[in-house]
């Protein structure tokens, strides 16, 4: 509990659960905020563990006796009759009460009880309608296990409330926020600068995937948007499932007659984590419309661009972002990200890739902490050629964050370019003991191990890549190169028919080795035919010493061969 000289209480309510009541202050704004670590303890306090097969976090919110009850989001606990355990901040385990697991309503929040003689204490309960945009808020929970984080630990962050929307998702989320937060810690606390509790955590930044397939498969997207349910909207539901309120509640918001630019952050903010990117960019430009420093709503719309492959418009976006708000970290890193695309679909890449590791430098100047900022540098410097930084950025993110699975897989394929086979072999396995379903870890540790002649060693593992990702067009291209030097030669060539399957710029070295494989069997019109679409797609697989680089001998001379031929070398000679 606050001291008495913090708290100034405006009502007292009574509540009826399950037989038993209790008193609670209902507080009103102050003016004396916490610091962070005051809030901190206060968090430690309340928060609990709620241990099951997928564990989260739960609040303490009302004590009678020995009787404790906890809110918590309703997918942590899924199964009313399910069999849990609640972990209390001294490291106590009590079992849920049979019978006591409630959900509110149509949210996503529940309730629970458990019995202890041993004092804790329960939260007090704020007005989350107070918090309004660009005020500090705290986030607590417990992120669950991984292979790299072997111990549940309590995690804090700190933030910002980025939108407070009059109208919520259907499932209750209406409180955005920028604090950084991890799966498990669905159910805690969402905290104000008074340390009172204003909202119930329950959907993470999940957008780390590139959802457009055309993008760079080892980067690391932020969106910035994690999502709470308000106190409030707890306080309203109860009595729904016979939680007896006797207070007087703050008045409710009042609907504005159109979308707030809150309400409108918040549905582009679930449009672009579900990948409906469209939607998302129409939301946040009527945002923008609304209030054209709103920089989280360029800085959405921007994400939206860029997952749709739209970089220069994306980059504007980013730009306006920044230029509003030149200290959000999250800002720098994906417009870092924007120009990384540029480079890979331009010819000349070095400028884009100096202006993206500027980006990412003063990304990680503001938050020294964020590992995935670290790793998307990596990628920048393994372009312009510095190995030895990308290594090293690699390893500051595995550092910060040893469960970064894509982090060890970079690096692995940083120590390859260097000779250190070994080295990579035992990242691209330690990616896979950390995510036994990452694709690409299964893919780089076929082609090391391809090109330190463990032929059967290497297809086991694209077999593998491709049992996770059957339409990886690098997977199928890469296991066709080792099944021709094994004298498969239909399998090979159906591999990179299925590469082809359809006409993307990716698919070009698919095309030239499906059109050297048919130049040898003598099929010329076919082979000059597909040869000639590999090398409209994508010229870069012509290089001389890339072929020599990744080819083994029989199809390398195939594909000189086919190179060779006058129609090939008049295309190659063409602008």
């Amino acid at each position: 509990m606050l001291p008495a000289t913090v708290m100034q209480p405006m009502v007292q309510f009574s509540w009826m659960l399950l037989g038993a009541i209790a008193w609670f202050p209902l507080q009103t704004p102050i003016a004396f905020a916490l610091s962070a670590p005051e809030v901190g303890k206060i968090a430690r306090n309340i928060t609990v563990r709620i241990d099951s097969d997928s564990p989260g976090s739960g609040v303490m919110v009302k004590q009678d006796g020995e009787s404790y009850t906890v809110l918590t989001a309703a997918h942590v606990v899924p199964q009313v009759d399910g069999t849990y355990e609640v972990v209390t901040p001294d490291r106590a385990r009590y079992p849920v009460l049979s019978r006591s697991i409630q959900r509110i309503g149509n949210v996503d929040l529940a309730v629970l009880q458990f019995k202890s003689s041993q004092p804790y204490t329960v939260a007090t309960l704020g007005d989350a309608n107070q918090s309004l945009e660009g005020t500090p808020c705290y986030v607590a929970g417990f992120p669950g296990k991984t292979v790299a984080l072997t111990e549940v630990i309590f995690n804090f962050t700190t933030g910002q409330i980025t939108a407070n929307a009059n109208r919520p998702l259907r499932d209750g989320y209406a409180l955005v926020y920028s604090n950084a937060t991890l799966p498990g810690m669905s159910g805690g606390a969402v905290l104000n600068d008074r340390g009172q509790l204003i909202g119930i955590h329950g959907r993470s930044d999940t957008t780390t995937e590139a959802q457009n397939p055309t993008l760079n498969p080892n980067i690391y997207i932020k969106t910035g948007f994690n999502l709470g349910i308000p106190i409030n909207t707890f306080l309203n539901l109860a009595p729904q499932v016979k939680l007896s309120l006797g207070l007087t509640l703050p008045p409710p918001k009042a609907p504005a007659a159109t979308p707030t630019a809150s309400d409108l952050l918040l549905s582009g903010g679930d449009q672009l984590q579900r990948g409906d990117n469209r939607s998302a960019a129409s939301n946040f430009t009527t945002a923008i419309r609304s209030n054209g420093r709103n920089a989280d709503a360029y800085s959405g719309r921007g994400l939206s661009r860029y997952q749709q492959g739209d970089y220069e418009s994306a980059l504007a976006d980013f730009n306006q972002a920044v230029s509003i708000n030149p200290y959000n970290a999250r800002f720098y890193n994906n417009r870092g990200l924007v120009l990384l695309g540029l480079a890979e679909q331009s010819t000349g890449t070095s400028s884009y890739l100096d202006r993206a590791d500027a980006d990412f430098t003063e990304a990680i100047r503001l938050d020294p902490t964020a590992a995935e900022v670290y790793n998307n540098r990596g990628l920048v410097r393994m372009g312009l050629g510095a190995r030895e930084l990308a290594i090293a950025d690699y390893t500051e993110a595995i550092r910060l964050d040893p469960g970064l699975v894509k982090a060890y897989k970079n690096r692995g394929s940083a120590r390859s370019a260097i000779q250190d086979k070994q080295g990579a072999i035992d990242d691209f396995n330690q990616s896979i003991r950390i995510d036994a379903r990452y694709a690409a870890a299964y893919q780089a540790l076929g082609f090391v191990r391809f090109e330190l002649g463990d032929k059967s060693g290497a297809i086991a593992a694209y077999n593998q890549a491709l049992t996770l990702n059957p339409k990886s067009i690098d997977a199928l291209t890469e296991r066709g190169l080792i099944r021709y030097e094994l004298s498969e030669i239909a399998g090979a060539m159906k591999d990179w028919e299925s590469a082809t399957a359809n006409r993307k710029r990716e698919a070009a070295g698919a095309y030239l080795f499906l059109a050297a494989a048919l130049y040898a069997q003598g099929k010329t019109d076919a082979a000059l035919k597909l040869g000639t679409t590999a090398i409209q797609l994508d010229r870069t697989w012509t290089n001389e010493g890339l072929l020599q680089q990744i080819l083994g001998e029989k199809l390398l001379k195939a594909t000189q061969t086919l190179l060779a031929q006058p129609s090939m070398q008049a295309l190659l000679r063409s602008p």
